[in-house]
């Protein structure tokens, strides 16, 4: 529903109230508004609102408006899903409030926090087969030939390329994403692998002819080159086979859930150990394996959910705050203290774009008025 309200967009609300709107705006707003009578107690709210906060026309139009623009497009609000339409509004209000008031906004969000925690960024360190470690950041530059396979590197992806070696006896490099990191890869058969925070992927230099094989731990967005020898990807006891294909494999240590998206065409799924129990995945379809409970089951799901980090978004429906904590902490490299585990369980709705600061999104979840939130250093305390 959150996505139908901001269809509507606050742009076309804000220019109503303040009597600047254009007779396109107006009937687009009449129609919304006659469609639902959520939607006209949304509105009417929002006018009270303002009416007696005694928000007045701002003196430059169009500069207050294209402030709007900016702000509603960079990033989407986030709203708890409540049983009440008031507890919804409260958060838009809120929400809106931040949009029209770009200068009061700052105060507020320095309120939580002094100290800009800041997104994660490409940085990386490669592991050779001889223990030799390469430290991979955007103002570094490598090149290195690893007998006949040249490996590259220019500050946010490094590539292998084979120069006619036979494969022969495996080497194996491994690249580990830190914490609040992030890196793309390469490898020799042109696979490209998105790597997420706290990732570590161990794979050889030169695949066999006759087998592909990696190993994960963490989470990574695979687009597999087509092939003869099937690819396979091994985390946790499960084992991931595919000729070519799109997939997001979610593998943290920290979970007991091993998750595989699958965007396009067709995977194999199956316990590393027991091969005979194994799903055949289909596009938009998600396997989960228990790792506890060693089982393995799929379902439907909205593939966007879980492969939008690649893209430079965090999309959370109905998730937890506590689950979402735990994606953003690895993102932001940040530790979470929960003061009332009761908040936890707190679930939200919504996306934000990955390259903006934590304190930008903790000011949105504090406007639910459901959570106080502080930052200490490297610490988000949650109320």
């Amino acid at each position: 529903m959150w996505k139908k309200r901001l269809e509507i967009d606050f742009e076309t609300i804000w220019k109503k109230i303040y009597g600047v709107s254009a007779r396109e705006d107006d009937q687009r707003l009449k129609r919304w508004l006659h469609s639902d009578r959520k939607n006209r107690d949304f509105f009417a709210k929002v006018e009270d609102h303002y009416t007696k906060e005694r928000l007045h026309l701002p003196v430059d139009i169009e500069a207050a408006l294209q402030s709007v623009k900016r702000r509603t497009q960079s990033r989407r609000l986030f709203w708890k899903r409540a049983a009440s339409v008031a507890a919804v509004l409260t958060v838009a209000l809120s929400a809106g409030f931040y949009f029209l008031t770009p200068d009061e906004s700052v105060t507020e969000v320095a309120k939580i926090a002094p100290i800009q925690i800041e997104p994660g960024k490409n940085k990386a360190v490669l592991i050779l087969d001889n223990g030799l470690n390469y430290e991979l950041t955007p103002e570094k530059e490598i090149a290195i030939d690893l007998d006949g396979v040249q490996v590259t590197s220019q500050g946010n992806q490094v590539q292998y390329r084979n120069k006619n070696k036979i494969g022969s006896e495996p080497e194996y490099n491994t690249l580990k994403v830190p914490l609040g990191g992030e890196f793309f890869l390469i490898l020799s058969d042109s696979t490209q692998v998105w790597l997420n925070s706290g990732t570590t992927l161990r794979y050889p230099v030169l695949f066999s002819e006759d087998e592909r094989k990696v190993e994960l731990q963490g989470e990574a967005y695979f687009q597999v080159k087509k092939g003869e020898a099937p690819f396979r990807v091994e985390s946790h006891g499960q084992t991931v086979e595919v000729l070519g294909t799109q997939f997001n494999l979610s593998s943290y240590d920290d979970n007991q859930a091993v998750l595989t998206t699958l965007v396009e065409g067709k995977l194999k799924i199956f316990l590393t150990d027991e091969p005979k129990k194994q799903e055949i995945l289909l596009p938009g379809r998600q396997s989960c394996f228990s790792r506890d409970t060693r089982s393995l089951s799929q379902y439907a799901v909205n593939i966007n959910e879980f492969v939008a980090w690649k893209d430079g978004w965090f999309i959370f429906n109905q998730a937890t705050l506590k689950s979402m904590m735990q994606t953003l902490s690895r993102w932001y490299n940040v530790q979470v203290v929960f003061r009332n585990e009761q908040s936890g369980s707190i679930r939200f709705t919504g996306e934000i774009r990955r390259y903006d600061t934590l304190n930008e999104l903790l000011f949105f979840i504090e406007k639910t008025n459901e959570v106080k939130m502080e930052i200490d250093q490297q610490t988000v305390i949650i109320h």
